[in-house]
């Protein structure tokens, strides 16, 4: 009720008042940065390894091990994982906050490099992967057609 009264009696007060939240608004929007979210570099670090046509046994013992058993030799590693399967071999690397991920992909390299020689000749090509928040979509949509089945039309 109060504010009800102010509001009549005082109506270029008011209107000042509300003029004035208008233009800081304004003034405050145009500043703002515009982000989905902030830009955050993930201290991770997955090794891919295809490896076409292999047992997933040998694989996890001639490659996945070898690769697990160089990268545990980084400073500041805090949890190796990975996974084998007939088609590739995926070594994931998590290290402690606060570390620079552009040197560490290049010593993830060089570590690899350093026992490329000893991995199967099969193996051709090593993959490294780096994940921050600018990866996250935006938008994701779907595609849909009544009588018809789109799983095949990618293109």
């Amino acid at each position: 009720m109060k504010l009800v009264r102010f509001s009549l009696r005082r109506p270029v007060t008011l209107g000042m008042l509300v003029a004035s939240a208008v233009v800081l608004g304004a003034i405050s929007l145009a500043k703002l940065p515009l982000a989905f979210l902030p830009q955050v570099e993930f201290p991770f670090i997955g090794v891919v390894v295809p490896t076409p046509g292999g047992i997933p046994s040998e694989i996890e013992r001639d490659v996945a091990r070898p690769i697990e058993e160089v990268l545990a030799t980084l400073g500041g590693v805090r949890d190796i994982t990975s996974e084998s399967t007939e088609d590739q071999t995926f070594v994931g690397v998590e290290f402690d906050w606060g570390r620079d991920v552009n040197l560490l992909r290049l010593e993830v390299q060089e570590k690899i490099d350093q026992i490329r020689g000893t991995l199967p000749d099969q193996v051709r090509d090593v993959y490294l992967f780096t994940f921050n928040s600018n990866d996250i979509p935006i938008l994701e949509g779907r595609i849909s057609a009544t009588g018809r089945d789109l799983s095949e039309s990618y293109d």
